[in-house]
C-alpha cells in the first residue's frame, strides 16, 4: 500500500522521505494526486431506492415553500416537529413581511443578515 493509502499527511511523507513538504506537494500536484480523495463513490441500489423513499415520504419539494403547520408523522415512523422559532406567530409575520423588502447588492453582503438578527432581536424583547 502506498503512503497516500495510508492516509498519511503531506508533513508525514516528507518527513519518511526526507524532503520538504513542499516537494511533496510538488509532486502530488505534478502527477495529479491527493491524499483527500480517502472515500470512493458508493452505489447501492437498494440504499439508492431507501433513501429516494425517505425523501418522497418527506413529501420533500425543493420549489416549494417550508410547510410545519402540525406535526407530521412519516410512514417510516419519524416524527418531524415544528420550526423551533424564538418568535410568536404574529412577530414572526411581522418579520416575514420587514426581512421581504431587504435585499444586498452583493451575494457575499453580510448586511442582510445582520439585518435580519437585528430585527429578530427587536421582535423577541
Amino acid at each position: 500500500m502506498s503512503l497516500i493509502e495510508n492516509y498519511f499527511t503531506y508533513q508525514d511523507m516528507a518527513h519518511m522521505l526526507g524532503v520538504s513538504k513542499r516537494t511533496i506537494e510538488n509532486r502530488m500536484a505534478e502527477y495529479e494526486l491527493t491524499n483527500k480523495s480517502r472515500y470512493s463513490d458508493i452505489h447501492i441500489p437498494a440504499l439508492d431506492i431507501e433513501f429516494d423513499e425517505d425523501l418522497e415520504g418527506y413529501g420533500v419539494d425543493p420549489t416549494a415553500s417550508f410547510h410545519d403547520d402540525i406535526d407530521d408523522a412519516m410512514p417510516d415512523g419519524v416524527v418531524v416537529p415544528l420550526t423551533q422559532s424564538p418568535l410568536d406567530a404574529n412577530s414572526f409575520t411581522i418579520f416575514k413581511e420587514i426581512m421581504s423588502t431587504v435585499q444586498g447588492d452583493d451575494p457575499w453582503d453580510i448586511g442582510p443578515y445582520l439585518y435580519a438578527v437585528q430585527t429578530l432581536n427587536r421582535l423577541k424583547t
